[in-house]
């Protein structure tokens, strides 16, 4: 009964949390990316919201791996643990670009605004390297258990 129970508890998990944070996780990177198209057509700084997207989702995707039911989901689909850390190091990667690029667009001045662009490509570059090599390193494989908690 306890185990039916932690079953329909993961199900309800899945669909109604990481599906949420998935859909949302995408949507998010769409928006941040919005806010730099902004920020490049206008001229003009926005409020950066990159980290907090990137702290949220990186929450729930904590939390089920955390609970032992919640872990079930990894186990049950294999794709979704190496796709919610890819999403989060994404989400984190242009959340930094985007604060950068607010920082250089804050003060109006081309020469400003042409560094904060260089410095955001180089950004984005090295970081993506960074985790092409911390992934090539350390793959993000589970092993699966014979009993779960």
């Amino acid at each position: 009964m306890k185990d039916i129970l932690l079953n329909i508890l993961a199900v309800i998990w899945f669909f109604g949390v990481i599906l949420g944070t998935i859909i949302i996780g995408i949507f998010g990177l769409m928006m941040i990316l919005g806010n730099m198209k902004v920020m490049l057509v206008s001229g003009f700084a926005t409020s950066p919201n990159g980290y907090f997207l990137c702290f949220m989702g990186g929450i729930i995707f904590a939390i089920t791996g955390w609970v032992p039911a919640f872990r079930k989901c990894y186990f049950k689909l294999p794709w979704l643990y190496p796709f919610g850390i890819i999403l989060m190091m994404n989400t984190f990667i242009l959340a930094i670009a985007e604060s950068i690029l607010a920082e250089g667009f804050s003060v109006i001045d081309e020469t400003r605004h042409m560094i904060a662009i260089s410095i955001i490509i180089v950004q984005f570059i090295a970081c993506r390297l960074l985790m092409c090599l911390y992934l090539q390193k350390k793959p993000m494989i589970l092993h699966k258990y014979d009993v779960l908690e």
